[in-house]
């Protein structure tokens, strides 16, 4: 009888020990994938600012071209003043 107990004891750990780390393992993965989130989010924000960098970039071509060049409605060619 005390054998059985034993065993059954031993059983119990063992199964507690697995309970454990199923449990433990999609809490890592959990906090992984939050941190990729996190580090996804901040990637998305540099992307974002250097957007807009290059629109403003852009911007100031197209106002320097314009200020610069007009069209020639004859021709239909730009032309610098």
């Amino acid at each position: 009888m005390a054998r059985d107990v034993r065993e059954l004891a031993q059983r119990s750990a063992s199964a507690a020990k697995e309970i454990k780390l199923l449990i433990d393992t999609p809490n890592q993965q959990v906090q992984d994938g939050a941190q990729l989130v996190g580090e996804t989010g901040n990637a998305l924000q540099v992307i974002v600012a250097e957007v807009q960098e290059i629109s403003r970039h852009v911007s100031a071509i197209a106002t320097a071209f314009s200020d610069n060049a007009a069209i020639d409605g004859s021709k239909g060619q730009w032309q610098e003043f």
